[in-house]
């Protein structure tokens, strides 16, 4: 049985047809199903949980963004964590109606073909990173922040030159191998790629990057912007301690958050997710 748990009620018009889509196709081929939609007091990580609890679902569905889909991964992880005799989790699924860094990963399509690719239900265990306590599919990402902006400039604008910023000293160690300081500009602590873009690329081996390898690549850039590829440090490893005592413009998974991460570690075989034939790991 499905748990659909709907981002919001205010959505377009095409996004309102390709959910009736799926009801459709659901209702054709006798597929059992339950439906909510998230309220300010009834969060998606809240209706998650109480659905997983429940016992009685074999799939949850994320229906929206990136951050009910991230909310909705951080609460099976947890929960699976918590509770390690448990066997049988749920599957996590997810439809996309606007741009997703998951979606995209996991090859789940935008369209009505979205509806073969939950109905057909191909299944894949994959590995998640975590940063202290927060999981992500795809990636931790961070920027340095010049303490003179404003909130406002903090947000909107993140790092517009480096050469105005007093880079940070960061320190770190990887798997208790390697320890290294540096200045800081900016880092990625990745378990999958969704976004293959990025200065210094070619550095670097793309195909071993995958959330089924058991492993975290660690990306960091340091110095002088205009020379970024030049500064590109990679490392890959199970467990990275890392400390930094600057302010970071910081998200997992494309969501924001607070407290600068000490410890960047892997969770293997975390999780089992529907994927699509665009999925970019194997």
């Amino acid at each position: 049985m499905y748990f659909f748990i709907y981002e919001s009620n205010k959505i377009k018009d095409k996004q309102a047809k390709l959910l009736d889509i799926i009801s459709l196709k659901f209702s054709d081929l006798g597929i059992r199903y339950d439906k909510v939609t998230v309220t300010p007091l009834r969060t998606a990580d809240i209706l998650a949980h109480d659905a997983i609890l429940e016992g009685r679902y074999k799939t949850i569905v994320a229906v929206g963004s990136d951050k009910t889909a991230s909310q909705v991964i951080n609460t099976l992880a947890k929960l699976k964590k918590a509770n390690p005799q448990v066997k049988n989790w749920p599957v996590f699924g997810m439809v996309p109606l606007r741009d997703s860094r998951i979606a995209d990963v996991l090859g789940l399509p935008h369209d009505a073909t979205i509806c073969d690719t939950l109905t057909s239900r191909k299944v894949e265990v994959i590995d998640l990173g975590r940063a202290d306590g927060s999981y992500f599919m795809t990636s931790f990402n961070a920027d340095v922040v010049d303490r003179k902006k404003s909130i406002w400039d903090k947000l909107t604008t993140a790092v517009k030159s480096f050469s105005k910023t007093r880079l940070p000293e960061v320190s770190f160690d990887v798997d208790k191998q390697i320890f290294a300081k540096t200045k800081l500009t900016s880092l990625s602590a990745i378990n999958s790629l969704s976004d293959i873009n990025f200065d210094g690329k070619e550095k670097i081996k793309l195909s071993k990057i995958t959330p089924k390898d058991q492993m975290l690549d660690f990306i960091m850039y340091g110095g002088d912007k205009k020379n970024k590829e030049s500064d590109l440090s990679f490392f890959r490893g199970k467990r990275i301690k890392f400390y930094c005592k600057y302010k970071l413009i910081m998200s997992c998974d494309g969501q924001p958050i607070k407290k600068v991460p000490e410890v960047f570690e892997i969770v293997p075989k975390a999780m089992e997710v529907i994927v699509g034939k665009t999925r970019r790991f194997n």
